[in-house]
């Protein structure tokens, strides 16, 4: 008897214990929408990122085609979740078009960039390989570059097209919302103020190299034509016209057609806020489903 019960409980904190690593390993264990939590070994930590499913998932064994989103500065992966006025945006989007939505983390400022000076700043790595490989291995997705794309809002627009671009055999297509194309801090539309804090911010989060303002500058894709050019893939690129991007996406859109790289570029009248991004993503989703639907393996 007593060892019948030694045993059950042993079973019992086995369970307990399996359990407990899944979630900590990042497994969705509800419906719809989940957080997940997935270690980098690039940053050796473990790092957010929110999942949407479209509700066919549970009712099909179908494979399903991925856009990811990424964040702005200052912010964090809930904010695709949270800072919408209206309820369920993302998960509407995802009925629609049949489609997931996964949210990485990419830290309030780390640009998503590989940094040479912060090793827990690798947020190229995380996302084109450490997210992806882990969304693949645990849902149903298209696993190759047609059934992927990346889009992001400031921040997470430069980042979008940066991970892209650099990534073709990873994502198929890539989008920018109020990008910040150039990471040329001090030639921000901003107050001086808002300039040095964004600068003091960023160094903390890449790094307090001597070069770092120049190695930034590098980074931006504003400055990396020839990758676009060597590597075109379908790009949406939208901004506001009182944004206080909206010169630097020009200069982009410029030099993007100077060099015949295919791409679509649209101004909107309004301003740098997620009213805009609201109205906004509907339309770069539009893009990719299309995408999407004329890439079918």
């Amino acid at each position: 008897m007593k060892k019948n019960r030694a045993m059950r409980f042993v079973t019992v904190k086995l369970c307990i214990l399996l359990i407990t690593t899944s979630v900590q390993a990042g497994m969705a264990i509800g419906n719809g929408i989940d957080t997940l939590y997935i270690y980098s070994s690039a940053m050796d930590r473990t790092i957010p990122a929110a999942i949407v499913l479209p509700s066919t998932y549970q009712v099909n064994h179908d494979k399903y085609p991925v856009v990811y989103l990424l964040h702005g500065a200052t912010g964090s992966f809930n904010d695709w979740l949270t800072r919408f006025p209206e309820d369920g945006f993302l998960q509407k989007l995802a009925n629609k078009h049949n489609i997931i939505f996964v949210m990485p983390d990419g830290d309030p400022f780390g640009f998503y960039l590989n940094s040479p000076w912060n090793r827990e700043s690798q947020f190229e790595t995380h996302i084109a390989k450490e997210v992806v490989s882990f969304i693949d291995l645990n849902y149903r997705t298209k696993g190759y570059a047609e059934g992927r794309a990346i889009s992001g809002l400031s921040m997470g627009g430069q980042g979008a097209l940066y991970i892209a671009i650099r990534n073709p055999s990873v994502f198929g297509a890539a989008g920018s919302m109020s990008g910040a194309v150039s990471l040329n801090i001090e030639e921000w539309d901003l107050p001086e103020e808002t300039i040095a804090t964004i600068s003091r911010e960023v160094n903390k989060a890449v790094g307090e190299g001597n070069n770092i303002t120049s190695w930034l500058i590098e980074q931006s894709v504003l400055n990396q034509i020839e990758v676009f050019t060597k590597h075109q893939i379908p790009m949406i690129i939208d901004c506001r016209t009182e944004d206080f991007f909206l010169e630097a996406n020009r200069q982009f859109h410029k030099k993007l057609t100077d060099q015949s790289v295919k791409h679509l570029y649209k101004e909107y009248s309004g301003q740098h806020d997620w009213n805009y991004w609201h109205k906004a993503l509907p339309f770069q989703i539009h893009f990719f489903s299309e995408f999407f639907n004329n890439s079918k393996k």
